[in-house]
């Protein structure tokens, strides 16, 4: 697959929505698709919060809300299917609706022929790599009634990315609806955020990574660049600023990576999260390409709003509240006391929220919680 266009185009929506049409015609051009549509629903129900669609659909949005209106119901139990596939598993109309191979007697299948000339479609679920309702359709032109075979490995390839850019919207959506601005709000949040440019320079940092460095705690910023004190992370965090990096540019197909800072103090380690970044828009530069890292200091957590957390992993009551003390920082025995229940109690809820926010521990809790909502002065 040639990565050389349609990644950094798709990275490039994130601050810069207006260019998202025509990076969909380029994903769905490497899958020799006729269009697609990138679908993110709000926490309840399945109404849409943001709807992206490929160049194929532009003009026709009195048609489209039509449709909408007159098959809402179809639609939306098509979604519930969707949604219940597990993350990268590819799901064809055929599996929605398997009453018959000649879908064409369908009602609503008929209408969108006649508007777009698209008959069959595949479908994937985003939603459990970042914890939020999103889908994606691949749409193939009415001339083409079996869907082609080479499909389905080419655009489970995309998956993982697509996952990564709904993730950065949402959080980069909250920054233009607070602030009116992305990388000018940096400093509004309370998660170290670093920009780096293609060769591993520091570009932007904000206050809260800031702090981060004047602790001098196992990370600091030297000579321009990101020094981990410890050797090992050190070479790891090289090797993957400029592996995610290359993606930005089209040379890779890394949607994302991970690593731990251990510190010197012996607090928990940093958590970075590194994703591929390229500015469609002009607020660092036009068409920069490097990456994106969070760093997450779980000694000393942000004050962290749950609710979007508590609605999307359906927490009962007691879990939202232990969910509230982990955020915090607190020990199973300290959660143990503040809740007055036994320890044994304590730690089974501890499992229970970690298994419903589908996560391995207590810094991925506090990563997925602060990108759902990102916390802010």
């Amino acid at each position: 697959m040639s990565w050389t266009h349609a990644l950094p185009n798709l990275y490039g929506t994130i601050n810069a929505l207006p260019t998202m049409s025509d990076a969909l015609d380029g994903v769905a051009r490497e899958v020799s698709a006729k269009g697609a549509m990138f679908v993110v629903f709000n926490e309840v129900g399945f109404e849409f919060s943001e709807h992206y669609s490929s160049s194929v659909w532009s003009g026709k949005e009195d048609k489209i809300l039509e449709y909408s209106q007159k098959y809402q119901a179809l639609e939306q139990d098509c979604w519930r299917q969707i949604l219940a596939t597990p993350f990268g598993k590819p799901v064809t109309d055929f599996d929605i609706w398997p009453e018959g191979h000649d879908m064409r007697v369908r009602e609503d299948v008929q209408f969108i022929i006649d508007l777009v000339g698209i008959y069959r479609r595949v479908a994937y679920n985003l939603s459990p790599a970042m914890g939020w309702k999103s889908g994606f359709i691949f749409h193939y032109a009415d001339n083409e009634p079996e869907l082609p075979l080479r499909t389905f490995d080419l655009s489970q390839n995309f998956m993982p990315h697509l996952a990564k850019v709904s993730e950065l919207l949402r959080f980069v959506s909250t920054l233009r609806r607070r602030y009116n601005a992305i990388y000018g709000a940096i400093d509004k949040i309370n998660v170290g955020m670093v920009v780096f440019d293609i060769l591993g320079r520091i570009v932007i940092t904000n206050d809260a990574a800031d702090r981060i460095f004047s602790q001098a705690d196992g990370l600091g910023r030297v000579n321009g660049k990101l020094l981990a004190r410890d050797s090992d992370a050190q070479s790891e965090l090289t090797s993957k600023l400029r592996l995610i990096a290359a993606t930005s540019q089209g040379e890779n197909a890394k949607s994302e990576a991970i690593l731990t800072v251990p510190r010197p103090s012996g607090l928990s380690d940093y958590t970075l999260v590194i994703s591929p970044l390229m500015d469609g828009g002009e607020e660092i530069e036009s068409r920069f390409c490097g990456s994106l890292a969070f760093i997450f200091d779980t000694a000393n957590p942000p004050k962290i709003d749950i609710t979007p957390l508590e609605t999307l992993a359906k927490l009962s009551p007691s879990e939202a509240d232990t969910t509230a003390l982990l955020l915090k920082g607190h020990t199973d025995r300290e959660i143990a006391e503040i809740r007055n229940v036994t320890y044994e109690t304590a730690r089974t809820q501890i499992k229970r929220v970690l298994e419903k926010s589908g996560v391995a521990n207590r810094p991925a809790l506090v990563r997925k919680a602060a990108m759902i909502n990102p916390p802010t002065s």
